[in-house]
Protein backbone atom coordinates (compact mmCIF):
# COMPACT_ATOMS: atom_id res chain seq x y z
CA UNK A 1 0.00 0.00 0.00
CA UNK A 2 1.47 3.29 -1.29
CA UNK A 3 0.21 6.74 0.59
CA UNK A 4 1.42 10.43 -0.38
CA UNK A 5 1.24 13.29 1.83
CA UNK A 6 2.04 17.06 0.94
CA UNK A 7 4.54 19.07 2.25
CA UNK A 8 4.19 22.89 3.89
CA UNK A 9 7.38 25.58 3.78
CA UNK A 10 5.57 27.19 6.84
CA UNK A 11 5.90 24.29 8.91
CA UNK A 12 8.86 22.77 7.57
CA UNK A 13 7.48 19.57 6.77
CA UNK A 14 8.64 17.52 2.97
CA UNK A 15 6.66 15.87 0.49
CA UNK A 16 6.35 12.42 1.53
CA UNK A 17 5.60 8.44 0.29
CA UNK A 18 4.93 5.63 2.83
CA UNK A 19 5.09 2.35 1.44
CA UNK A 20 3.20 0.48 3.87
CA UNK A 21 3.94 -3.80 3.96
CA UNK A 22 1.09 -6.06 3.53
CA UNK A 23 1.12 -9.99 4.90
CA UNK A 24 3.63 -11.27 7.47
CA UNK A 25 5.67 -7.78 6.74
CA UNK A 26 2.21 -5.33 7.80
CA UNK A 27 3.99 -4.02 11.02
CA UNK A 28 7.12 -2.87 8.47
CA UNK A 29 6.54 0.86 6.68
CA UNK A 30 9.04 2.27 4.42
CA UNK A 31 8.84 6.60 4.13
CA UNK A 32 10.42 8.30 0.81
CA UNK A 33 10.90 11.81 1.14
CA UNK A 34 10.98 14.30 -1.49
CA UNK A 35 12.31 17.55 -2.11
CA UNK A 36 8.95 19.31 -3.97
CA UNK A 37 5.87 17.93 -5.12
CA UNK A 38 6.99 17.58 -8.75
CA UNK A 39 10.01 14.99 -7.80
CA UNK A 40 7.11 13.30 -5.23
CA UNK A 41 4.36 12.80 -8.18
CA UNK A 42 6.91 10.95 -10.78
CA UNK A 43 8.43 9.26 -8.03
CA UNK A 44 5.01 7.69 -6.93
CA UNK A 45 4.07 7.18 -10.57
CA UNK A 46 6.97 4.66 -11.11
CA UNK A 47 6.27 2.97 -7.85
CA UNK A 48 2.46 2.03 -8.78
CA UNK A 49 3.96 0.39 -12.48
CA UNK A 50 6.40 -1.22 -10.21
CA UNK A 51 4.12 -2.76 -7.95
CA UNK A 52 1.42 -3.70 -10.85
CA UNK A 53 3.41 -5.79 -12.85
CA UNK A 54 5.65 -7.16 -9.65
CA UNK A 55 9.10 -6.16 -10.50
CA UNK A 56 10.06 -7.87 -7.02
CA UNK A 57 9.27 -10.89 -9.25
CA UNK A 58 11.26 -10.30 -11.99
CA UNK A 59 14.59 -10.56 -10.26
CA UNK A 60 14.17 -13.65 -9.07
CA UNK A 61 12.34 -15.34 -12.10
CA UNK A 62 15.51 -14.15 -14.25
CA UNK A 63 17.77 -15.36 -11.87
CA UNK A 64 15.92 -18.94 -11.73
CA UNK A 65 15.89 -18.80 -15.67
CA UNK A 66 19.68 -18.00 -16.08
CA UNK A 67 20.48 -21.02 -13.06
CA UNK A 68 18.39 -23.64 -15.81
CA UNK A 69 20.23 -22.41 -17.99
CA UNK A 70 23.52 -23.13 -17.06
CA UNK A 71 22.69 -26.17 -15.47
CA UNK A 72 21.58 -27.34 -18.78
CA UNK A 73 24.51 -26.21 -20.36
CA UNK A 74 26.91 -28.23 -17.67
CA UNK A 75 25.10 -31.39 -18.28
CA UNK A 76 24.79 -31.03 -22.41
CA UNK A 77 28.45 -30.26 -23.01
CA UNK A 78 30.54 -33.07 -22.64
CA UNK A 79 33.01 -34.97 -24.50
CA UNK A 80 32.86 -33.71 -27.84
CA UNK A 81 30.09 -31.05 -27.82
CA UNK A 82 32.59 -29.43 -24.75
CA UNK A 83 35.54 -29.42 -26.91
CA UNK A 84 34.13 -27.25 -29.56
CA UNK A 85 32.31 -25.12 -26.87
CA UNK A 86 35.86 -24.36 -25.73
CA UNK A 87 37.12 -23.97 -28.93
CA UNK A 88 34.62 -21.33 -29.75
CA UNK A 89 35.38 -19.34 -26.58
CA UNK A 90 39.09 -19.52 -27.10
CA UNK A 91 38.55 -18.32 -30.94
CA UNK A 92 36.34 -15.83 -29.15
CA UNK A 93 39.55 -14.57 -27.21
CA UNK A 94 41.34 -14.54 -30.17
CA UNK A 95 39.35 -12.61 -32.01
CA UNK A 96 38.71 -10.03 -29.02
CA UNK A 97 42.50 -9.86 -28.96
CA UNK A 98 43.03 -9.15 -32.65
CA UNK A 99 40.46 -6.04 -32.40
CA UNK A 100 41.95 -5.02 -29.63
CA UNK A 101 45.24 -4.75 -31.18
CA UNK A 102 43.97 -2.77 -34.27
CA UNK A 103 41.03 -1.13 -32.84
CA UNK A 104 43.33 2.24 -31.88
CA UNK A 105 44.94 2.09 -35.24
CA UNK A 106 47.88 3.26 -33.38
CA UNK A 107 51.59 1.13 -33.29
CA UNK A 108 51.79 1.24 -30.01
CA UNK A 109 48.65 -0.44 -29.02
CA UNK A 110 49.80 -3.38 -32.03
CA UNK A 111 53.11 -3.52 -30.46
CA UNK A 112 51.50 -4.22 -26.86
CA UNK A 113 49.78 -6.86 -28.43
CA UNK A 114 52.10 -8.16 -30.25
CA UNK A 115 53.32 -11.10 -28.30
CA UNK A 116 49.87 -12.20 -27.73
CA UNK A 117 49.17 -11.98 -31.35
CA UNK A 118 52.28 -14.10 -32.04
CA UNK A 119 51.23 -16.90 -29.48
CA UNK A 120 48.00 -17.19 -31.51
CA UNK A 121 49.88 -17.34 -34.61
CA UNK A 122 51.84 -20.33 -33.36
CA UNK A 123 49.07 -21.93 -31.91
CA UNK A 124 47.34 -21.86 -35.19
CA UNK A 125 50.45 -23.12 -37.34
CA UNK A 126 50.76 -25.74 -34.66
CA UNK A 127 47.58 -27.24 -35.31
CA UNK A 128 48.05 -27.37 -38.86
CA UNK A 129 51.13 -28.75 -38.67
CA UNK A 130 49.29 -31.90 -36.93
CA UNK A 131 46.58 -32.22 -39.07
CA UNK A 132 48.81 -32.17 -41.65
CA UNK A 133 50.64 -35.35 -40.33
CA UNK A 134 47.74 -36.76 -39.52
CA UNK A 135 46.70 -36.72 -42.84
CA UNK A 136 49.85 -38.32 -44.17
CA UNK A 137 49.93 -40.84 -42.04
CA UNK A 138 46.85 -42.03 -43.19
CA UNK A 139 46.10 -43.76 -46.09
CA UNK A 140 42.87 -43.30 -48.44
CA UNK A 141 41.61 -44.94 -51.75
CA UNK A 142 40.57 -40.32 -52.79
CA UNK A 143 43.60 -38.99 -53.96
CA UNK A 144 42.24 -36.51 -55.94
CA UNK A 145 39.83 -34.97 -52.94
CA UNK A 146 42.58 -33.73 -51.40
CA UNK A 147 41.60 -30.68 -49.07
CA UNK A 148 44.35 -28.22 -49.98
CA UNK A 149 42.59 -25.38 -47.43
CA UNK A 150 45.56 -26.07 -44.13
CA UNK A 151 48.37 -25.15 -46.78
CA UNK A 152 46.17 -22.08 -48.04
CA UNK A 153 45.92 -21.26 -44.37
CA UNK A 154 49.83 -21.77 -43.84
CA UNK A 155 50.46 -19.61 -46.86
CA UNK A 156 48.42 -17.16 -45.52
CA UNK A 157 49.67 -16.76 -41.94
CA UNK A 158 52.85 -16.57 -44.01
CA UNK A 159 52.09 -13.63 -45.80
CA UNK A 160 50.74 -11.99 -42.91
CA UNK A 161 53.28 -11.62 -40.74
CA UNK A 162 56.17 -14.24 -39.06
CA UNK A 163 55.55 -16.80 -36.23
CA UNK A 164 58.18 -14.60 -33.82
CA UNK A 165 60.08 -11.17 -34.09
CA UNK A 166 63.22 -10.54 -32.68
CA UNK A 167 64.16 -7.31 -30.84
CA UNK A 168 67.34 -6.09 -29.65
CA UNK A 169 65.95 -6.00 -25.98
CA UNK A 170 65.81 -9.54 -26.20
CA UNK A 171 69.13 -9.82 -26.73
CA UNK A 172 72.29 -9.61 -24.25
CA UNK A 173 74.58 -7.37 -26.25
CA UNK A 174 74.80 -6.24 -30.05
CA UNK A 175 76.53 -9.42 -31.17
CA UNK A 176 73.95 -11.57 -29.88
CA UNK A 177 71.11 -9.70 -31.75
CA UNK A 178 72.68 -9.73 -34.90
CA UNK A 179 73.81 -13.77 -34.56
CA UNK A 180 70.10 -14.56 -33.47
CA UNK A 181 69.08 -11.97 -36.36
CA UNK A 182 71.44 -14.06 -38.77
CA UNK A 183 69.39 -17.60 -37.69
CA UNK A 184 65.84 -15.97 -38.08
CA UNK A 185 66.72 -14.68 -41.38
CA UNK A 186 67.84 -18.03 -42.22
CA UNK A 187 65.07 -19.68 -40.97
CA UNK A 188 62.97 -17.61 -42.91
CA UNK A 189 64.25 -17.84 -46.70
CA UNK A 190 65.64 -21.60 -46.64
CA UNK A 191 64.57 -23.60 -47.69
CA UNK A 192 61.29 -22.66 -49.28
CA UNK A 193 61.72 -19.29 -50.42
CA UNK A 194 65.38 -19.36 -51.44
CA UNK A 195 64.97 -22.76 -53.66
CA UNK A 196 61.80 -21.15 -55.10
CA UNK A 197 64.25 -18.31 -56.20
CA UNK A 198 66.67 -20.54 -57.81
CA UNK A 199 69.22 -20.92 -54.60
CA UNK A 200 69.80 -17.01 -55.15
CA UNK A 201 68.36 -13.76 -53.78
CA UNK A 202 69.58 -10.14 -53.77
CA UNK A 203 69.32 -9.15 -50.67
CA UNK A 204 67.16 -6.12 -51.40
CA UNK A 205 64.58 -8.96 -52.06
CA UNK A 206 65.67 -10.33 -48.86
CA UNK A 207 64.81 -6.78 -46.77
CA UNK A 208 61.93 -6.71 -48.31
CA UNK A 209 60.09 -9.98 -47.83
CA UNK A 210 61.54 -10.24 -44.17
CA UNK A 211 60.25 -6.67 -43.01
CA UNK A 212 56.93 -7.32 -45.20
CA UNK A 213 56.60 -10.84 -43.28
CA UNK A 214 57.29 -8.70 -39.64
CA UNK A 215 54.85 -6.13 -40.04
CA UNK A 216 55.44 -4.43 -37.27
CA UNK A 217 59.25 -3.85 -35.52
CA UNK A 218 60.89 -3.75 -39.05
CA UNK A 219 64.88 -4.03 -38.83
CA UNK A 220 66.98 -1.44 -40.66
CA UNK A 221 69.48 -2.45 -44.03
CA UNK A 222 72.34 -2.18 -41.02
CA UNK A 223 70.93 -4.76 -39.13
CA UNK A 224 70.63 -7.22 -42.04
CA UNK A 225 74.41 -6.00 -43.63
CA UNK A 226 75.97 -7.26 -39.84
CA UNK A 227 73.58 -10.01 -39.45
CA UNK A 228 74.15 -11.95 -42.79
CA UNK A 229 78.16 -11.28 -41.88
CA UNK A 230 78.02 -13.72 -39.12
CA UNK A 231 75.86 -16.87 -41.45
CA UNK A 232 79.51 -18.23 -42.05
CA UNK A 233 80.78 -18.55 -38.99
CA UNK A 234 77.48 -20.24 -37.82
CA UNK A 235 77.86 -22.61 -40.15
CA UNK A 236 74.24 -21.64 -41.67
CA UNK A 237 72.83 -23.05 -45.26
CA UNK A 238 73.14 -19.55 -46.72
CA UNK A 239 75.67 -17.80 -47.09
CA UNK A 240 76.29 -13.51 -48.50
CA UNK A 241 78.11 -12.93 -51.89
CA UNK A 242 79.56 -9.55 -53.64
CA UNK A 243 79.56 -9.54 -57.54
CA UNK A 244 83.07 -7.71 -58.42
CA UNK A 245 81.62 -6.36 -61.82
CA UNK A 246 78.27 -4.68 -60.16
CA UNK A 247 78.86 -4.51 -56.46
CA UNK A 248 75.12 -6.52 -56.34
CA UNK A 249 75.02 -8.41 -52.72
CA UNK A 250 73.01 -11.51 -53.09
CA UNK A 251 72.40 -14.51 -50.06
CA UNK A 252 73.07 -18.23 -52.26
CA UNK A 253 73.03 -21.51 -50.30
CA UNK A 254 76.05 -23.09 -49.25
CA UNK A 255 75.75 -25.77 -52.11
CA UNK A 256 75.47 -23.09 -54.50
CA UNK A 257 77.57 -23.62 -57.89
CA UNK A 258 78.43 -21.25 -60.91
CA UNK A 259 79.29 -24.31 -62.56
CA UNK A 260 75.90 -25.64 -62.38
CA UNK A 261 74.27 -22.18 -63.20
CA UNK A 262 75.99 -22.41 -66.75
CA UNK A 263 75.42 -25.71 -67.47
CA UNK A 264 71.64 -24.45 -67.00
CA UNK A 265 71.97 -21.51 -68.71
CA UNK A 266 73.96 -23.87 -72.23
CA UNK A 267 70.61 -25.76 -71.59
CA UNK A 268 68.69 -23.25 -72.07
CA UNK A 269 70.32 -22.06 -74.83
CA UNK A 270 69.83 -25.32 -76.45
CA UNK A 271 66.37 -25.82 -75.75
CA UNK A 272 65.63 -22.09 -77.38
CA UNK A 273 67.50 -21.02 -80.28
CA UNK A 274 71.04 -21.40 -80.50
CA UNK A 275 71.42 -18.98 -82.84
CA UNK A 276 69.73 -15.96 -81.56
CA UNK A 277 71.77 -16.52 -78.11
CA UNK A 278 71.08 -15.49 -74.64
CA UNK A 279 69.98 -11.92 -72.65
CA UNK A 280 69.57 -11.25 -69.50
CA UNK A 281 65.65 -10.57 -70.10
CA UNK A 282 65.72 -14.14 -71.79
CA UNK A 283 67.35 -15.79 -68.44
CA UNK A 284 65.18 -13.10 -66.34
CA UNK A 285 61.79 -14.65 -67.82
CA UNK A 286 62.66 -18.38 -68.17
CA UNK A 287 64.00 -18.63 -64.17
CA UNK A 288 61.85 -15.71 -63.05
CA UNK A 289 64.97 -13.92 -61.26
CA UNK A 290 65.75 -10.06 -61.49
CA UNK A 291 67.54 -8.72 -64.91
CA UNK A 292 70.24 -7.46 -62.50
CA UNK A 293 71.05 -11.11 -61.05
CA UNK A 294 70.50 -12.55 -64.64
CA UNK A 295 73.24 -10.47 -66.18
CA UNK A 296 75.66 -11.40 -63.20
CA UNK A 297 75.14 -14.88 -63.92
CA UNK A 298 75.42 -14.52 -67.82
CA UNK A 299 78.64 -12.87 -66.69
CA UNK A 300 79.70 -15.20 -64.29
CA UNK A 301 79.18 -18.22 -66.48
CA UNK A 302 81.53 -16.22 -69.33
CA UNK A 303 84.50 -16.01 -66.85
CA UNK A 304 84.26 -19.84 -66.38
CA UNK A 305 84.67 -20.16 -69.86
CA UNK A 306 81.00 -21.91 -70.88
CA UNK A 307 79.64 -18.47 -72.49
CA UNK A 308 80.58 -15.68 -74.94
CA UNK A 309 79.40 -12.24 -75.46
CA UNK A 310 78.18 -10.52 -78.74
CA UNK A 311 78.19 -6.81 -78.60
CA UNK A 312 76.08 -5.31 -80.82
CA UNK A 313 73.63 -2.20 -81.56
CA UNK A 314 70.83 -4.46 -79.95
CA UNK A 315 72.27 -5.57 -77.27
CA UNK A 316 74.37 -8.14 -75.83
CA UNK A 317 73.94 -11.59 -76.31
CA UNK A 318 75.60 -14.54 -74.91
CA UNK A 319 76.15 -17.82 -76.55
CA UNK A 320 77.60 -21.18 -76.08
CA UNK A 321 81.76 -20.53 -75.80
CA UNK A 322 83.05 -23.13 -78.64
CA UNK A 323 86.41 -21.61 -78.80
CA UNK A 324 87.67 -23.10 -75.50
CA UNK A 325 86.91 -26.10 -77.48
CA UNK A 326 89.59 -27.37 -79.97
CA UNK A 327 87.21 -30.33 -80.85
CA UNK A 328 84.51 -28.22 -81.83
CA UNK A 329 86.18 -25.60 -83.68
CA UNK A 330 86.15 -27.43 -86.81
CA UNK A 331 82.47 -27.94 -86.24
CA UNK A 332 81.40 -24.36 -86.82
CA UNK A 333 80.42 -23.25 -90.23
CA UNK A 334 80.84 -19.84 -91.76
CA UNK A 335 77.20 -18.96 -93.10
CA UNK A 336 76.36 -16.06 -95.18
CA UNK A 337 73.29 -14.30 -95.70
Amino acid sequence: EIKESGGNWLTGSSYKIAVNFLGSRASEQIILAVANGKDRDALLKQLEKACQRKAWQDAARLQEQKNQRQQQSTRRHVGVDAIIRANERKHAQNAKVADQAFVDNDVDSLMREGAELVAIIKSYVKTLEQSKKKKQQQTTSDDDDNDDTPQELVNMLSHMGMTSALTKHQSSDEQDYYIKLARHVCDFIYPKTIQDAGGMMTLTDVYCLYNRARGTNMISPEDLLKAVEFMPTLQLPTSKRNFQNSGLVVLQESTWSDEQMAERLLELITQSNIHTGLSALDVNRAFKISPLLANEHLQASEQLGFLCRDVTLEGVRFFPNRFCNENELFDIKVQSY
